[in-house]
């Protein structure tokens, strides 16, 4: 199969003292691409959804509005 290289490449930590690296690997166009999709696909839709991301403080506002928290005294 025709097909790139896996390319590396790193994005530096700048809130880490000395600025290591993060490496990051590219798989796009590799001959494993399409393996490490179907695997991806796999193991994601095993694993439930955790509703915990939260877009931004208007959707925080809506999904707190009205709840009472209870006291821990």
């Amino acid at each position: 199969m025709d097909g790139n290289i896996p390319r590396t490449y790193g994005l530096i930590k700048i809130h880490k003292a000395g600025n290591p690296l993060r490496v990051i690997v590219s798989l796009l166009n590799s001959p494993l691409y399409y393996l490490l999709f179907y695997l991806h696909n796999i193991i994601k839709n095993s694993i439930p959804n955790i509703p915990s991301h939260i877009k931004d403080s208007f959707y925080l506002f809506d999904i707190l509005n009205g709840k009472q928290l209870e006291s821990m005294f």
